[in-house]
């Protein structure tokens, strides 16, 4: 295997256990909450401290990336999430196991930045292998979450979920063992003084069409997570189902999600993205509208599930054309507007499922309710973000 297959090999697998390892002990926070005797507020508030975990990383990459070579930092960040995965397994209380936790995403938080990072610096020189590269990682870890959830829930019904961290740190150990063993890592490339990467984060800052369709946008992504916490309890209490059939659900949601940036990717050559970009607002709008209808004055689980797929589908193109139209926001400073992308989505997603526990939603509500409002919050931020956009100033 050439060292770039091998490179690309190594990322992929990487982008695949940041996501993984987020979805894998969501379905057994029921189990988690009886062990404990904890209250489900307070145990589905654990999604926020991995995810402010990765925030915190994800913030500091590109200062990390002025001190540290690539390999130095992978190596450090695979011992942190093998302690976070330890202090899991033998917590006794859950101030213990939320520590442990948010070790696990600052061990894996780099994940979505630094494997794009590797991809681009090693193939600088053929843009058509690092797109290949970019696909590759793309596809395989929107996998992840239904793998997780699926193998998450039949570890939790079958052993314990002490065993679902048992796993994670097994693979910390095999996370660590191929870093030290692979050795076509590349160098960081252009390392920077901690002022002049600063300056990179105010210009995006002061592009105020970005900010703000960049929140609504993060806001947007933060739906397929609550949808894990609160589908989770909708399946146990309302389904009467074995949590492991939630996975049988995730599989059809990840294949609705490709298939809208499939969609996406033909439809672009025809419409502009401003353009696309308003019709997926309207389109989810409706969506959140019909979902309500179905699960409050018309129940109807099957249909609310058919919103929910939908809503995945959408997302899938909206996540798609997003990144074209921030990337044309950006000039010359994409790397930083890929770490601002990442740490922006880890940090709303953290806030709002840190607000959806404090809610404390029961039944098909707790999936309409959240899906309805991210969907107001995304069609204002784009339409705002579209009308600033004409009236961008330029900064040099």
């Amino acid at each position: 295997m050439s060292n770039n297959k091998i490179l690309i090999f190594y990322v992929t697998i990487l982008e695949f256990i940041k996501k993984f390892s987020h979805e894998i002990y969501v379905i057994a926070l029921p189990s988690m909450a009886l062990t404990f005797q904890a209250s489900r507020s307070e145990i589905s508030n654990l999604s926020s401290y991995f995810l402010i975990g990765v925030f915190i990383v994800q913030f500091l990459i590109p200062i990390l990336n002025s001190l540290l070579y690539y390999k130095q930092m992978l190596i450090i960040f695979s011992i942190i999430y093998f302690i976070g995965s330890v202090l899991v397994i033998i917590s006794s209380s859950v101030a213990l196991l939320k520590f442990g936790i948010f070790f696990i995403g600052i061990g894996i938080g780099h994940a979505s930045v630094l494997s794009k990072l590797l991809v681009y610096t090693d193939n600088q020189n053929d843009e058509s292998k690092a797109i290949v590269g970019f696909a590759l990682i793309a596809f395989f870890s929107t996998w992840a979450p239904a793998c997780a959830i699926y193998i998450g829930g039949y570890i939790d019904h079958l052993l314990s979920w002490r065993y679902i961290f048992v796993g994670l740190s097994i693979i910390g150990v095999f996370l660590l063992f191929m870093t030290i063993r692979i050795n076509n890592i590349p160098q960081n490339k252009n390392k920077l003084p901690l002022y002049k990467l600063l300056n990179g984060y105010l210009y995006l800052l002061k592009n105020k069409q970005l900010i703000i369709f960049l929140s609504g946008l993060s806001v947007l992504t933060s739906g397929p997570i609550i949808f894990y916490i609160n589908g989770i309890y909708l399946f146990k209490e309302d389904f009467k189902l074995p949590l492991f059939y939630f996975g049988h659900v995730l599989f059809i949601l990840v294949a609705f999600n490709l298939t809208g940036k499939l969609i996406s990717a033909k439809v672009i050559n025809y419409i502009t993205d401003t353009k696309l970009l308003a019709i997926y607002s309207i389109l989810l709008f409706i969506i959140g509208i019909t979902g309500s209808y179905f699960a409050t004055i018309h129940y109807n689980h099957t249909m609310l599930l058919v919103m929910v797929s939908l809503y995945m589908m959408v997302l899938g193109g909206v996540i798609s054309i997003s990144r074209i139209f921030l990337f044309k926001q950006s000039n010359d400073y994409t790397s930083y507007m890929s770490s601002l992308i990442s740490f922006s989505f880890s940090l709303i997603t953290a806030l709002a499922t840190h607000l959806n526990a404090k809610l404390k939603l029961v039944g098909a509500i707790s999936v309409s309710l959240p899906f309805l409002i991210i969907s107001i919050i995304f069609l204002i931020c784009t339409y705002i973000g579209i009308y600033h956009h004409r009236h961008i100033p330029t900064y040099n």
